[in-house]
């Protein structure tokens, strides 16, 4: 893959992580009837900043993005490890979520080659044991009773 290719790559990368997470935020449902999985959101926060840190040295242009989106996931990683959270706490992280991926979605629409529909994402071998691709919920306790 050449250089543009790794650096769109990584833009989707994050906004995919990006909106995962912001699906889990949206769904928050209050008075105990949260669909939030705290578990997977808390995952994704690993996963965000992880491509934020690698994502610095391939994109200096959005280095400063970069840090304050690490910044973001180890400071609201508490949160979710706690699952403290209610409605309002979830939607100001939502919005914050969606901000960065917005800049990150402006970013990649500048790097897409014109008229290319392909995804720069490597393929993934088949069998593998996991995929970066994959969104797994299986195991993880995270409905309440009676939303599955």
């Amino acid at each position: 893959m050449d250089e543009q290719g790794i650096r769109r790559y990584q833009l989707e990368e994050l906004a995919k992580k990006l909106v995962l997470l912001e699906g889990h935020l949206t769904n928050f449902r209050p008075n105990g009837g949260e669909v939030i999985c705290c578990h997977c959101s808390q995952k994704h926060t690993f996963e965000l900043q992880a491509l934020a840190e690698e994502s610095i040295n391939i994109w200096p242009e959005l280095a400063e993005e970069m840090r304050r989106l690490a910044a973001w996931c180890r400071q609201n990683r508490a949160v979710f490890q706690q699952c403290d959270l209610d409605e309002a706490v979830a939607n100001q992280l939502s919005g914050e979520a969606r901000g960065f991926r917005k800049t990150f979605m402006e970013a990649l629409d500048r790097v897409a080659a014109p008229g290319t529909a392909q995804p720069a994402t490597p393929p993934v071998a088949v069998g593998a044991a996991s995929s970066p691709l994959i969104h797994r919920h299986s195991r993880v306790p995270h409905l309440a009773a009676g939303t599955e």
